[in-house]
């Protein structure tokens, strides 16, 4: 970025959050601000260090997108510099946004802070962009040019979707689907964090990918019946770690989206019927005697599409978890 030009907005978030990071970064963008996120600025072969302290040094404010994992980050450094850039130490250029119920401590427990969690999107949206501009006001008035993008920046051309799940609230006992990534145990051993859904190993771009979210992102809203997609491999394949992708990237689109989980009792399948927005089920290993809760769940989704499902368990009976 050319010198002298400043960002009005850098965005400090931990990798686990970029969904959050990314639909807080376009809302503001497209409140006419500029905004620094490392996901779309950062440029491939560069110091990515320098360009991210760079970035903060011409930012007039840092939102830390507050949540269970960013704390524990390497990126929680980003809003201690913010803060201490302050000279009235009041946190003025520093501005924490909850995505989570994850109490704010420390220094930034005495600055305003936002909450962006269990509400909907647009109520989510007035309250950030109201606390964005409050937050700036003062700092707007110095302004002195755009900034600009890098050469390779990678801006999507298109809106991601709202993270936030005000749904959940009425989550029943146990939820139906697991997160597409898990954190590996400490009790499970070094080899725990190369499994598909541990999220360590990054995952490399494949078509197939492409062509499982064209096909959800194009079915028709009103679909009556729950859409089947089958995925098959050999052993070792990547067959979960392309589940797992997919789910991920679906759920920042604004899915509910996930592992289905073993035996669940029925309140919570019927929880699952009931869920407002689109549903993605990720079944993993269906060969290995699952036909019950799938065909549980696909009955929890659609039950007046249970004379289907009943006459593929006829015809095809303990072959059907193959199948599914």
């Amino acid at each position: 970025m050319p010198a002298g030009l400043d960002w009005d907005v850098f965005v400090s978030y931990a990798s686990a959050d970029e969904a959050w990071a990314s639909w807080i970064a376009w809302q503001l963008k497209d409140a006419g601000l500029q905004v620094f996120l490392r996901a779309w600025e950062t440029t491939a072969g560069a110091h990515h260090v320098g360009e991210i302290d760079s970035a903060m040094r011409r930012a007039y404010l840092t939102i830390a997108v507050i949540s269970e994992t960013y704390y524990t980050s390497k990126h929680s450094a980003e809003w201690q510099a913010a803060f201490a850039a302050d000279p009235s130490w009041l946190g003025k250029r520093l501005l924490p946004v909850r995505v989570a119920d994850r109490p704010v401590d420390g220094l930034l427990a005495h600055v305003e802070q936002v909450d962006l969690y269990d509400l909907d999107a647009d109520v989510a949206r007035h309250r950030l962009q109201a606390a964005s501009e409050h937050a700036l006001a003062g700092a707007r008035a110095s302004r002195i040019a755009d900034a600009s993008l890098p050469e390779g920046a990678r801006v999507p051309g298109s809106p991601p979707g709202f993270p936030g799940r005000a749904w959940l609230r009425g989550l029943p006992v146990v939820e139906p689907l697991s997160a597409p990534y898990l954190a590996p145990d400490g009790g499970d051993g070094p080899l725990a964090a190369v499994r598909a859904r541990s999220g360590v190993v990054p995952f490399q771009p494949r078509g197939e990918l492409d062509v499982l979210l064209d096909w959800c992102t194009q079915l028709p809203s009103d679909t009556s019946r729950p859409q089947i997609r089958l995925v098959t491999g050999t052993g070792g394949s990547g067959k979960t770690h392309l589940l797992a992708e997919l789910t991920a990237r679906l759920n920042a689109r604004g899915w509910y989206a996930g592992f289905l989980r073993d035996h669940l009792p029925q309140g919570s399948l019927e929880w699952l019927a009931t869920v407002p927005g689109p549903v993605a089920v990720a079944v993993d290993y269906a060969e290995a005697a699952r036909t019950p809760d799938i065909l549980a769940a696909a009955r929890a989704l659609e039950p007046e599409f249970r004379s289907w499902w009943s006459h593929e368990c006829a015809d095809h009976g303990a072959d059907l978890g193959k199948r599914v």
